[in-house]
């Protein structure tokens, strides 16, 4: 919880300040709009004046106006669109004077809610929630001449986007900002999950390393007491088993160190696969008779078939006999009672596969997306001691061969891993983290 602490703060830190950053826009909406009203009231009042300088459309709109108190007359069909054009042209010239520009609606109308004269029926206030009213009553000489209260309406359609775009020379930086923010605290948290993880893993591995060490070491220093004993009684027989056992002890903390040491290697690069042209089926023969014997020593077996016509690829074969060996180990150690494996070879169009199958304890789903990844376990509840470095080394002697590595299990069934290795002539060059020195 420590750990989460100052991430925590930080979150509720940038929740405030988009709060903040929220009533700061609504401010300088609130701000732009009392801007916006005082420029567009600028304009009707520009157009206004127009009109009274204008006596051609002054006369022309007190013959609209008279035309509703004498029926009898005869009506000029083409006038009010004349004037409303007129007024129009005053209006988008007014407006753009103050530097507003955009798409509108007017009206000239008897006092405010009177009938309309010239433009677009006026709609009334709050009728339409998305249209915005500027209302300004004429005076001066058209008021004096025609002895009428005319209003002129303006119309503006999506007041808040229009604001907003005139904002957003402001808003778009601070959006901007606040996503890089969370965007960065998105990823410091996902880090220290990551390292929280690689920390528990690298303890599990420190623990598994100590436990695989500490067991044969114990065995050896039991076994050199009872060697010293026997040395002093004479028996030989005793002395040559003792020397035998301990032997196979630190053969197997070679092992241990061994495989800790090829994975960081790897890792190291400065290291060089020598990739040599080969036959892959007598290298997987030759794994397939000693792993038949560690089979049947529990009562199991291993089946060998190598289908594949052509097994010509380049390889390392060192390491990748290690890599197979690898993987015959882990079938061996998640095999309750008689293990059955398999080794199968076969060929596609480009690439050779080897299968190394098991009937055993299989891999969860859960487990199957981070089952290369170093130091990673997952069987770890099944009492079976292992680094969590096996499958990584696999992967990475496959990729540096230009291959690849797949699983397929099912728990309770077993599993099948697949390697997928480029034949010789086959495979494109790519590059690694590996130098590879290649020999003929």
């Amino acid at each position: 919880m420590k750990n989460y602490f100052p991430a925590m703060l930080a979150v509720m830190a940038l929740m405030g300040l988009s709060i903040i950053q929220y009533q700061l826009l609504r401010s300088g909406i609130q701000l732009e709009k009392q801007r916006f009203e005082r420029q567009v009231y600028a304009a009707l009042q520009e157009v206004e004046q127009g009109i009274n300088h204008n006596t051609r459309l002054r006369q022309q709109i007190q013959r609209l106006q008279r035309q509703r108190f004498e029926p009898l007359a005869i009506p000029e069909q083409a006038l009010p669109q004349c004037v409303t054009d007129t007024l129009f042209a005053m209006l988008r010239a007014g407006l753009s004077h103050h530097g507003l520009g955009f798409p509108f609606h007017f009206s000239l109308a008897e006092d405010f809610l009177g009938n309309t004269i010239a433009g677009e029926p006026f709609q009334g206030v709050g009728q339409d929630k998305k249209m915005a009213t500027y209302s300004h009553r004429l005076r001066g000489l058209l008021q004096q001449e025609c002895n009428c209260n005319l209003v002129l309406h303006l119309q503006v359609e999506q007041l808040f986007g229009l604001l907003r775009k005139r904002l957003n020379y402001l808003l778009a930086p601070s959006v901007a900002f606040l996503l890089v923010l969370f965007a960065v605290l998105f990823l410091l948290v996902r880090n220290l999950n990551r390292q929280k993880q690689l920390g528990r893993v690298k303890n599990d591995f420190i623990n598994n390393l100590a436990h695989e060490l500490k067991t044969p070491a114990f065995s050896i220093s039991l076994l050199s007491k009872l060697l010293r004993q026997a040395l002093q009684t004479g028996a030989a027989e005793k002395t040559e088993g003792y020397l035998m056992l301990i032997e196979q002890e630190n053969e197997q903390i070679k092992g241990h160190i061994e495989k800790v040491l090829e994975l960081a290697s790897l890792e190291n690069t400065r290291y060089q696969l020598e990739l040599k042209d080969g036959r892959l089926h007598p290298l997987l023969e030759a794994v397939a008779a000693q792993y038949r014997l560690k089979a049947g020593q529990t009562g199991g077996s291993l089946d060998c078939r190598l289908e594949a016509p052509n097994d010509q690829i380049r390889m390392d074969a060192l390491h990748l006999r290690n890599a197979i060996q690898n993987l015959l180990d882990n079938a061996l150690k998640y095999s309750p009672g008689a293990p059955a494996l398999g080794l199968h070879t076969r060929n596609t169009d480009r690439t050779i596969l080897v299968l190394v199958t098991d009937q055993g304890a299989g891999i969860a789903p859960v487990h199957q997306q981070r089952i290369f990844e170093k130091f990673y376990r997952g069987h770890p509840n099944l009492g079976v001691k292992g680094f969590g470095l096996g499958l990584s080394y696999v992967q990475e002697i496959t990729r540096a061969h230009h291959g690849k590595v797949s699983l397929d299990s099912t728990p309770g069934q077993g599993s099948c891993f697949t390697l997928e290795i480029p034949l010789a002539g086959g495979s494109t060059r790519r590059q690694d983290n590996f130098r590879i020195r290649s020999k003929s």
